[in-house]
């Protein structure tokens, strides 16, 4: 029998955040197990950096040019073939539980249990907090059976303490999303197992966490002290030379309370961020053990992604947008099972569009030629390669109708490539943009845009990149014959 895949994928989850990626605090020890019996991506980067894109890029193996979705708000085309499309037609039985974040939210679609973008069981819970999606299931659960904590989990926000986002929070640990997703997973499973246990199966697995609001159950809310947590480091020269734009969306201040200085917020949302990363880690340690109480682990394919980072007060930012930044950009990027080599770091240059080609060949299914991520099974079955020179971003952005004006005052497209030393960011019709030189400036603190000593550098890099944009809009050629 085909092996089973399992694909967990969080929201806003930064790739450096992990103990066997080097942070020096967070503990996630079920996450550094999973690496030591597989594989973990050192550089694997997200083709969009808000969550509707990049999940659209995961999910179906292409840039935003080919499926269609540049921003959030906008729905992926039902005709896109998703991966769960493809293992369905291949025998595999498909699942989804949780956060798919496929369709909007508002105004609210009808979720199917059923013939969801290829999925043919489904268990939907896109947003639970602002009260943005107020009938998905698992809030429909809490409401039913535990309503006491309904106020608190469906408006997160406004339960936030009055001058911070990072906030306790009683609801218990075993009503979080976290443990409602895993808890719906295995229930999944089993009835898999009980029903087709001959057949292999694919779950997507998705939770909101750790997205903003920072809030975490206890023990891991407080697990990590905001005393002991590091500030990012933030350079008023660089301030300074940023476009009106980037100054706009820069949080020097915090609009709850602006008594409270801005660092001491940083600090609070930092320690709570990293205590949901551990309670996620958590949740996930627990899915893993059912599947081997099951006796199915050593047949299953198991990755942890996510479909973007967060900047956590870096270059004076929060969360994704405009940001082209390792930390909104690179995510984790975790793989072990059948196929998958024990031990290895990948350290090439990755792209989220890779994942569904690489499952799919890990498993022996031909992967569709309009696909246009590249399958790393050749690595990990020994080979020498570079499959990629340079990994590709892109966000058109366009202002939120419900923003705030004097902040979000103008659309931005903007287009990036990283090729290993250098970064640019393009945005579309505007005299300024980004170029970074990692060799001499690791942390991208300095914009080498308007530097005379880069002209011939930024000349080569807009050249890649007008040469990747026209790669990832070229088409196959798939014809059966000629005129």
């Amino acid at each position: 029998m085909k092996p089973n895949i399992v694909i967990f994928c969080t929201d806003h989850q930064r790739a450096d955040f992990l103990s066997c990626a080097g942070h020096p605090m967070i503990k996630t020890p079920n996450l550094d197990k999973l690496a030591a019996r597989g594989v973990r991506y050192e550089n694997l980067y997200v083709q969009s950096t808000v969550c509707m894109p990049s999940r659209a890029s995961i999910l179906t193996g292409t840039y935003s040019c080919r499926h269609g979705v540049n921003d959030n708000g906008y729905n992926l085309p039902i005709e896109k073939r998703t991966i769960a499309d493809v293992l369905s037609d291949n025998g595999y039985h498909t699942m989804a539980v949780g956060r798919t974040h496929l369709v909007c939210t508002q105004p609210r679609p009808e979720y199917p249990q059923s013939g969801f973008y290829g999925f043919q069981q489904c268990s939907h819970a896109q947003v639970y907090c602002g009260n943005t999606d107020p009938d998905n299931e698992y809030l429909a659960w809490i409401r039913a059976e535990h309503p006491e904590y309904y106020d608190d989990i469906a408006f997160a926000n406004e339960h936030c303490e009055h001058d911070m986002s990072g906030s306790h929070t009683d609801v218990p640990e075993e009503l979080s999303l976290n443990s409602w997703v895993v808890d719906r997973s295995l229930d999944f499973i089993r009835e898999h197992e009980d029903k087709a246990s001959d057949q292999p199966f694919m779950l997507w697995a998705g939770t909101w966490d750790p997205h903003s609001p920072y809030r975490a159950p206890e023990p891991w809310g407080s697990m990590y002290d905001p005393e002991e947590v590091p500030l990012p480091t933030q350079i008023e020269e660089e301030f300074q030379a940023y476009p009106e734009v980037l100054k706009n969306l820069a949080v020097r201040e915090w609009w709850r309370d602006k008594s409270v200085p801005i660092e001491t917020v940083i600090k609070k949302n930092l320690a709570m961020y990293m205590g949901m990363v551990s309670h996620i880690d958590d949740q996930i340690g627990r899915l893993l053990d059912g599947l081997e109480e099951m006796g199915i682990l050593d047949n299953t394919i198991f990755l942890l992604t996510s479909d973007h980072g967060d900047m956590l007060g870096e270059h004076w930012f929060e969360y994704k947008r405009l940001y082209f930044y390792d930390a909104a950009l690179k995510v984790p990027g975790i793989m072990a099972g059948p196929g998958v080599p024990r031990g290895r770091v990948l350290s090439g240059l990755a792209e989220s569009v890779d994942l569904m080609p690489t499952l799919l060949d890990l498993v022996d299914i031909a992967i569709p030629p309009l696909v246009q991520g590249k399958s790393w099974k050749p690595v990990l079955d020994g080979a020498d390669m570079v499959l990629h020179d340079d990994v590709y971003t892109d966000f058109q952005y366009h202002r939120n109708p419900c923003g705030t004006p004097e902040v979000e005052e103008k659309n931005e497209h903007v287009f990036s490539i990283f090729d290993g030393h250098y970064r640019i960011v393009y945005f579309k019709n505007r005299p300024y943009g980004q170029l970074f030189d990692f060799a001499n400036d690791p942390d991208n603190h300095i914009n080498r845009w308007d530097d005379p000593g880069y002209t011939e550098v930024k000349r080569m890099m807009i050249e890649k990149l007008m040469n990747r944009i026209m790669g990832n809009l070229s088409v196959p050629d798939v014809r059966d014959s000629d005129w």
